[in-house]
């Protein structure tokens, strides 16, 4: 039956955007590998503080801002899965390449570029497959991906501390003991292999809905110049009959595409690009992506939502602060459920409501968390608090950003703005960096 597979496909797709989260929570891993890094550069006899560890920040922002603008357009061309393991093995490849060098600039363009890049590169494609499978419930569906995310930020982000300070020792000045910083290549390898097995469960369930891949398809035979058009129901049936990968079901959804057809060849016929994802129930209404970018109002949208992002990305950062190794545990497990809980529960209400005034809220708290940071952190306990707080806000606001988008521009320009809004993420991060570590050690 062909609803009984789809929810299946729907049901795969969400859990292969769980494993996907994983391993692109561990965009954050610099924040906890900054010390460790300096550490390991004196040890080799360079000179590297923390403050030149601000460049693995800066080239990575750039790198996995620019995977993530081409996101939207990637996914048109390539399956997937495909766009996965491209995405998975350039991570990859960047962290493992970076364990056999010694020199600090041929490290950071290794792990900068190349991990940045591959993991940018992943960012967005769980949201856009589970879109395709749940148009009228985008908001439980990013959830979904973001608990895998918070899982790679806060539950992965404590493998390093294991495997390169398993004594618990404290830094000297800012730089940990040689017996320490040593194990920095066997910790990369091991995340290296750690995120090798969940791109690759990730390949086997990640999948997009069919509707959505048959229309990237014959849009591009059409930009190809061949065929011109989207294929008409008469030839989707002769391709059916003639090909037996091409199932009853298949047929079935085509079918229900018929309305469809016409304002689609409309479309085409005008100029207008289908962007990456499917035409769905309540789409009538979509703004097209060059009106809205001609709009004022959207550009001070994607600003205020740019910004709100920065608040939680540099509480991330501070845990490099945290030298107890069971105290940063609690937290970091603590931290993981109540953002989760935060993804879910903004998810359900987003899904049912306009979700405007919750993000004026939402970001109002977040400037007054941001102004109390130096003061919340001169006690382990206002910290933790402090902390938990912000991890809450930080789930709530990448919980509500895509959907607050699609709800005012419809899915289809809303992956282009989602893009813009979480490319810049980084670099501003190194920005405000910058400003809060001007003579790190």
């Amino acid at each position: 039956m062909p609803n009984t597979r789809n929810k299946w496909d729907g049901f795969l797709c969400l859990l292969g955007g769980f494993t996907c989260g994983l391993s692109t929570g561990c965009i954050f891993m610099i924040a906890h590998t900054r010390t460790y890094i300096s550490s390991f550069f004196v040890a080799k006899h360079h000179d590297v503080s923390l403050e030149s560890t601000q460049q693995i920040v800066l080239v990575q922002g750039i790198s996995q801002g620019i995977a993530i603008l081409l996101a939207p357009l990637l996914i048109q061309y390539l399956n997937p899965k495909l766009l996965i393991l491209f995405g998975g093995c350039l991570g990859i490849g960047g962290l493992i390449g970076a364990t056999f060098v010694e020199n600090f600039t041929a490290f950071m363009l290794l792990y900068a570029l190349y991990f940045g890049f591959g993991v940018g590169t992943c960012f967005f494609v769980p949201f856009f497959c589970a879109w395709s499978h749940f148009p009228k419930n985008i908001g439980i569906s990013n959830s979904v991906v973001l608990c895998g995310f918070a899982c790679g930020i806060f539950i992965l982000g404590i493998i390093p501390h294991v495997i390169m300070n398993p004594k618990g020792l404290k830094p000297n000045d800012g730089i940990f003991p040689s017996e320490v910083a040593i194990r920095l290549p066997k910790m990369l390898r091991i995340m290296a292999m750690i995120m090798a097995g969940l791109t690759i469960l990730t390949i086997i369930l990640i999948n997009m809905k069919r509707k959505t891949q048959r229309m990237f398809i014959r849009n591009r035979r059409r930009r190809r110049g061949r065929g011109g058009n989207y294929m008409s129901l008469g030839e989707i049936e002769t391709n059916r009959t003639s090909n037996p990968n091409i199932t009853r079901s298949d047929q079935q959804e085509e079918n229900k595409e018929g309305n469809q057809e016409q304002n689609i060849q409309q479309n085409l016929n005008n100029g207008n690009e289908i962007l990456p994802i499917a035409n769905n129930p309540g789409d009538e209404n979509e703004i097209n992506f060059s009106d809205a970018i001609k709009d004022y109002k959207t550009h001070i949208l994607i600003i205020l939502m740019i910004l709100s992002l920065v608040q939680p990305s540099l509480a991330i950062f501070s845990l490099r602060e945290i030298d107890d190794g069971d105290y940063f545990t609690v937290l970091s497990i603590i931290s993981c459920l109540i953002f989760c809980i935060a993804c879910t529960v903004v998810g359900l209400i987003v899904d049912k409501t306009k979700c405007r005034y919750l993000f004026i809220v939402t970001l109002a708290i977040q400037i007054i968390l941001g102004f109390s940071m130096n003061s919340a952190a001169k006690s382990r306990s206002g910290y933790f608090v402090w902390f938990t707080v912000s991890s809450f806000f930080f789930g709530t606001i990448l919980s509500m950003i895509p959907c607050l988008l699609i709800k005012v521009y419809g899915q289809k320009t809303a992956s282009w703005l989602s893009a813009g809004v979480f490319s810049p993420m980084f670099l501003l991060t190194y920005a405000f960096l910058k400003i809060q570590e001007p003579n790190s050690p």
